[in-house]
């Protein structure tokens, strides 16, 4: 298999571009396998419950009583996705990859119309985030269930093409070591390409098809052909409208499952595309040479607004929290600041500190750990 768009003048990630088509040649196993894939994160995970990502297994795996007609795991395992890249090679995953890619780049229209239709509520979030008025705004935004589910289905594609790229970087170990080791070298011989500088883009393109790629580069590029920088202060808007989710229906179902490292509903996965969000837009905006510093400000705005408003959940009585934010594991939604920084390459642990104290936070994990295994699961 070979992609159409290999002529010599092709520029680096132009195989991203909708103008660019991946023809299949007949008879080609890698259409119907691509359909699979797709089918199952747009239809198959969109059912309520039935599927979960696991990081503790590195597998996206059916519940006990789920209705699918296969079990998720026998397909989205990173053993299973380590044989697939075996027989398809890297162009082949460049595909399967590439539709992932392009699909959660084209929530980022969803995301901007959600972000334009609830801008006051949003800007008074950011500037009221310290006070407990701060509570009345997130009951004003429109389709905030809709925007949790979202970010769950996004980060659910971004989990799945980071299992592609372990199983791209174990192949290319074991069967080519040689030019494993010199693009790894190549790639660390500079500093992240945040900014996307073009001249660097053709070591990244390289990185991204050898399972080398930490910052989802891709995305980032992806993000770039539609992100302008006269929507720069709706964009900045994306910390308070992500800090928002916590008073959603999506999070007051959520339940932390400790055999699979995961909540019930998959709202982790939204860790994942908050993380990936945020760093690709602001990738994007980005033109100075102090860039990074940009991005890693939006990221621990994030953390700094969340970490605020968990603790004023915890701090309030249950019953009157019960009346405003109906939350079922409480726990369950604290530790998400943790799994937040654990897929967030740009930040550390201690950027919860500053806001929160980590023995708030293991004294929730002592308490969901203690707990037995919800059934069904």
């Amino acid at each position: 298999y070979t992609p159409t768009a290999a002529a010599p003048a092709a520029k680096p990630f132009d195989y991203l571009l909708p103008a660019t088509k991946m023809q299949f040649p007949e008879g080609c196993m890698l259409r119907p396998i691509v359909d699979f894939y797709v089918d199952f994160f747009v239809t198959k995970l969109a059912t309520p419950q039935q599927i979960v990502w696991a990081p503790k297994h590195q597998a996206f795996i059916s519940r006990q009583s789920s209705s699918l007609p296969y079990p998720a795991e026998e397909y989205c395992h990173i053993a299973e996705l380590t044989a697939l890249v075996r027989v398809i090679g890297p162009y082949g995953a460049r595909v399967l990859s590439r539709e992932m890619m392009v699909r959660v780049a084209s929530e980022l229209e969803q995301v901007k119309r959600f972000l334009v239709a609830n801008e006051p509520h949003l800007k008074r979030i950011n500037a009221e985030f310290s006070q407990p008025s701060a509570d009345q705004a997130p009951k004003l935004i429109r389709d905030l269930d809709v925007f949790a589910q979202q970010l769950v289905s996004v980060g659910a594609m971004l989990h799945f093409h980071d299992l592609l790229q372990r199983a791209l970087a174990a192949v290319n170990v074991e069967l080519a070591p040689y030019v494993n080791g010199t693009l790894r070298a190549a790639r660390f011989q500079y500093s992240n390409n945040l900014l996307l500088v073009p001249e660097l883009l053709i070591t990244d393109q390289l990185a991204v098809d050898s399972g080398l790629d930490e910052f989802d580069t891709p995305l980032a590029f992806l993000a770039k052909q539609q992100v302008s920088s006269a929507d720069a202060a709706i964009w900045n808007l994306l910390p308070a409208a992500f800090t928002a989710c916590f008073y959603s229906r999506v999070w007051g179902e959520a339940l932390y499952l400790k055999s699979y490292e995961a909540h019930t509903n998959n709202m982790h996965c939204a860790a994942r595309a908050m993380s990936a969000m945020m760093i690709s837009v602001k990738r994007a905006l980005c033109t100075s040479p102090e860039g990074e510093l940009e991005v890693v400000a939006m990221l621990e705005k994030f953390v700094e607004i969340s970490s605020i408003t968990l603790l004023r959940f915890l701090s309030v009585n249950p019953s009157d929290l019960g009346r405003s934010v109906k939350l079922h594991s409480l726990p369950s939604v604290v530790i998400f600041l943790d799994l937040f920084i654990t897929t967030c390459p740009l930040l550390k642990r201690d950027a919860i500190e500053c806001h929160m104290p980590y023995s708030l936070m293991r004294s929730m994990y002592h308490d969901l750990l203690s707990k037995p295994q919800p059934k069904g699961w």
